[in-house]
Formats: structure tokens, sequence, C-alpha cells
């Protein structure tokens, strides 16, 4: 075989390119996601996203726990908002309303919530 870039030596003075064998070398392990965050004092305690409930952003609830703003209802809306921009197609919101009627009704999960406020939920009223 020939030397490659992936860690071969050079052939020395006494071996011919072709006597050279390669040494692969394992590629290094993909970064942790804590690892990626650059601040050492955070510690990310991993959850089963299928099992936990989702919870708001606003800190009353102390213990680890996956946030997403609104709750489920938030991360449902970030869902189909990702799908819609892969797809470039919009919702209807009879197809919104069946996929959350299907999703409450396969999931194992015991709650589905929702975190608003006064404000959000009276422009929501006014924009429905």
């Amino acid at each position: 075989t020939t030397a490659s870039s992936q860690g071969a030596a050079p052939p020395t003075s006494s071996q011919s390119q072709s006597e050279v064998k390669t040494q692969q070398v394992p590629p290094p392990p993909p970064p942790r996601p804590e690892d990626m965050l650059k601040t050492p004092d955070i510690k990310i305690q991993w959850k089963n996203l299928g099992l936990s409930p989702v919870s708001t952003v606003d800190g009353r609830i102390k213990e680890p726990m996956i946030s997403v703003l609104g709750a489920d209802v938030g991360q449902l809306i970030i869902v189909l908002s990702l799908i819609e921009s892969v797809t470039k197609r919009i919702f209807e919101q009879e197809e919104v309303d069946e996929l959350l009627v299907r999703y409450l009704s396969d999931t194992s999960r015991a709650a589905f919530s929702m975190y608003s406020d006064t404000k959000s939920l009276d422009k929501f009223c006014q924009l429905t």
C-alpha cells in the first residue's frame, strides 16, 4: 500500500513507497454538548425526551428538566415550524388540530402543558 495523509509514516531511505503500511487513525470522538457550551460551570443532565415532561423556561421549577418557551405547546409549535421551513409548505389549521389530537392520543406521557401570559393569550385571541 502507499502512504496516505491519515497518519502513515513517511518512507525511510531503506523503505520504498510500496513497503510503507498505512496506519488508520480513528477519528476523534464527537464533542459532548456541555463541552460546546464553553461554560464549564454548567452541567447537563440528560433526560429521555419521549418520557419527560416539558416545562417552561420561567425558573419556577428547580429540578433538572427539559425546558421550552411555552412548554409542550411551545415544543409543538417549534416542530411544526421546522417542518414548514423544510417542506416550504404552511400547515392549515385543521392539519395542526389533527396532529395535536394524534399526538395526544399516541403519547405515553401523562401530561401535556402550555405556559403563557395574559398579554400573549390576548394577542392570540385577537388573531384567531
